[in-house]
């Protein structure tokens, strides 16, 4: 089978910081089966040509756009012609699409092509931009903007209305579809309510291969130590597990913050969201007990992982989160949100100790439960890692993969015949 996938970023190479590893390790899977033939189409803005190379998973197009706005809007006439030359030379048998953050999906919702068609669901925009303020109001929100934010014409607020209008081409391409893969009760809801006719199919993802292999030592675990890869978004409650840390400082003086991803700045020219984190640090005296260790490849991360006494995923929304998918495979005891598809993820009391979005006391509890008590920590984290072996097993997930690609050709090919006959 001939499989085209378009993404939303390139493919990245094995040891990489980038973003989207988790289609890297499919394509390598199915790759390793024989039975499937990969290739590969996303945005650029590098060149003012449609390119090819030959990439190490398969052939890999990167159509370009003068805007990045374009990606959430209707394609252009050119984008058009680029993607349909794509397909005459590839020949797929079936187009994957990888997530409906970017406009790809309407290139089959709006007849462009005539192709069997599945989309898999990542996040989803229509319900992620209302969280974009972590908590704050519109008012908190507009007291927070900076010089930088207003030069710029840009801070909270800003992105939030831009989240908003391209999660209405990604409602659109919902409402049209047929075809969808995702992972979690949450996003298989999102996905019934908007389109009740939809055939979703259930497939969860393949980490990367140093997170399976990790061998968790306690004797070099850091005392007190808390790891975290929340970026410094509102959304994905950095704030939130700042408070927290400030209010165990008062029981353990030994406590640090270990934060992986891109550094917040410091300084004049900050955006009012780095401005407020900045403020929080101050006013907990945080700044000697935290670490930012910046972006970290999976063989850096999974060490930091294994060093870590316990692992926060702050985030006011989620739908299967890969960085909680490597915490559960390193053997980390986790404290979570209790958002979005983190439910599907882990159980409180049983992988992991959860708490309410945007509640940095019941955080700063569930994180000092894990410090103290030795046992329920060792059997959280054990419980999350045998969870995780069996939910993210690669052999496991190429073999559903290959199914659900053929039931959506056989389905589709039954759509058409009654169509014609019709």
């Amino acid at each position: 089978m001939r499989a085209l996938w378009f993404a939303n970023c390139p493919l990245p190479r094995q040891g990489e910081t980038a973003n989207g590893h988790w289609m890297s390790t499919l394509a390598l899977a199915l790759k390793e089966t024989g039975d499937v033939e990969l290739g590969f189409v996303c945005y650029g803005t590098a060149s003012q040509l449609c390119y090819k190379v030959d990439g190490p998973l398969g052939p890999e197009w990167t159509i370009p756009i003068g805007r990045i706005e374009q990606r959430h809007e209707p394609p252009t006439d050119r984008a058009c012609s680029e993607l349909l030359r794509i397909l005459e030379e590839f020949q797929p048998d079936l187009v994957h699409v990888h997530g409906t953050e970017q406009n790809w999906g309407l290139f089959s919702t709006g007849g462009v092509y005539d192709l069997p068609t599945v989309i898999s669901i990542q996040g989803l925009l229509h319900v992620y931009y209302r969280h974009d303020l972590g908590g704050l109001s519109d008012m908190e929100a507009l007291k927070l903007y900076s010089i930088r934010d207003w030069v710029r014409n840009d801070g909270m607020i800003k992105r939030q209305r831009k989240r908003h209008r391209a999660s209405l081409t990604e409602m659109g391409i919902i409402q049209d579809a047929k075809f969808f893969i995702g992972r979690t009760k949450w996003d298989r809801a999102h996905v019934y309510a908007l389109n009740a006719n939809a055939v979703y199919f259930h497939c969860d993802e393949i980490m990367r291969p140093e997170f399976f292999s990790i061998q968790r030592d306690v004797i070099t675990v850091r005392p007190f130590s808390i790891f975290s890869s929340a970026q410094p978004e509102p959304l994905k409650g950095l704030h939130v597990l700042l408070k927290a840390a400030g209010i165990l400082c008062r029981d353990f003086p030994e406590l640090r913050l270990y934060l992986a991803g891109r550094p917040f700045r410091r300084g004049f020219w900050i955006t009012g969201f780095e401005r407020h984190l900045c403020k929080i640090i101050e006013d907990h005296n945080l700044d000697s007990r935290l670490c930012h260790l910046g972006p970290l490849n999976a063989h850096t991360l999974s060490e930091e992982l294994g060093r870590a006494a316990v692992f926060v995923l702050p985030s006011f929304i989620e739908n299967s989160s890969n960085a909680l998918a490597e915490a559960m495979l390193a053997g980390v005891p986790i404290a979570a949100s209790f958002v979005g598809g983190n439910p599907s993820m882990v159980q409180d009391g049983d992988s992991a100790l959860c708490f309410p979005q945007g509640d940095e006391a019941v955080l700063a509890e569930c994180i000092r439960e894990l410090f103290l008590n030795e046992k329920l920590a060792l059997r959280i984290a054990q419980r999350a890692r045998e969870v995780a072996f069996i939910r993210h097993n690669p052999t496991t997930i190429a073999m559903q993969t290959i199914d659900i690609y053929t039931a959506v050709c056989k389905q589709w090919s039954a759509m058409r015949e009654t169509n014609s006959q019709e």
